[in-house]
């Protein structure tokens, strides 16, 4: 699975971790990686944007 192929489940991904999972160790890798992410193509943002448009559940 890559990242130009599944972009949105990767991100998907990385936002319920970081929804989820409180360990320090874990939160600074997933944003280590999104910031590569990011950086290496900024229009990948848009994966970010659309996945924050989706309701979260809140229970």
């Amino acid at each position: 699975m890559s990242l130009l192929q599944n972009g949105s489940a990767y991100v998907r991904v990385f936002v319920d971790v970081l929804r989820d999972i409180f360990k320090e160790e874990i939160v600074k890798y997933d944003l280590t990686i999104i910031d590569e992410m990011l950086t290496a193509n900024p229009k990948r943002v848009r994966l970010f944007h659309f996945r924050m448009k989706i309701p979260m559940n809140l229970s």
